[in-house]
């Protein structure tokens, strides 16, 4: 048999529940306003609790975080441009280097920007974005079957050309995601030092 009773109202919580809203609603007909005590208390702790949230910014070195974002976001759009100019890519050192960046800078800006952003945010949604890019770019761009020349090129050459073609769209996406992680991030900056000013 389950048992049920933190999910049951006992006949005199009832009772209790329809007073306080019986006098609640006595209070409002004479006054026109919220002025029953108990009602009221309960309104100021809500709003207490509402407004006690501390911002993740609490705490944080403003000016030492806005230069890891700047390093973070130059560091990432020089590597996507540097490869976005080039006609093709190989498994040389240089390269690998090069994805490298994209893959370790997108990720210390996810680290820097997840702990500020709301969920269903922009900024969060845009953050998103960026790690799945960064995901298939790095997944692309280390493959080595689809670098190699003998490789998906000389197999396969109309699929080698669509991914190809979709690695340098997502290229543009990147920093695209990048932009707008970095505007979501300095206008939530800005905000809280707007606030913490007043």
């Amino acid at each position: 048999m389950t048992n049920n009773k933190r999910f049951t109202t006992t006949e005199q919580e009832r009772r209790e529940r329809d007073r306080f809203l019986a006098l609640c609603f006595e209070s409002i007909r004479e006054s026109g306003q919220c002025s029953y005590p108990p009602l009221v208390a309960l309104f100021k702790e809500y709003e207490a609790q509402k407004t006690a949230v501390p911002s993740p910014l609490e705490g944080v070195n403003i000016p030492k975080l806005q230069q890891q974002i700047t390093s973070s976001h130059k560091r990432l759009l020089g590597a996507a441009q540097y490869l976005q100019n080039l006609k093709t890519w190989d498994c040389s050192p240089q390269i690998q280097q090069v994805v490298q960046v994209i893959a370790q800078e997108a990720k210390a800006l996810e680290m820097l920007a997840q702990p500020l952003f709301p969920a269903d945010s922009p900024g969060a949604s845009a953050l998103k974005r960026l790690d799945e890019l960064r995901d298939y770019l790095l997944q692309k761009l280390s493959d080595t079957h689809f670098l190699s020349p003998q490789g998906l090129r000389a197999e396969q050459p109309m699929i080698f050309i669509q991914q190809h073609r979709r690695i340098y769209k997502y290229l543009s996406q990147l920093q695209a995601a990048t932009n707008e992680v970095i505007e979501c991030l300095n206008f939530y900056i800005q905000q809280y030092s707007e606030t913490e000013q007043q």
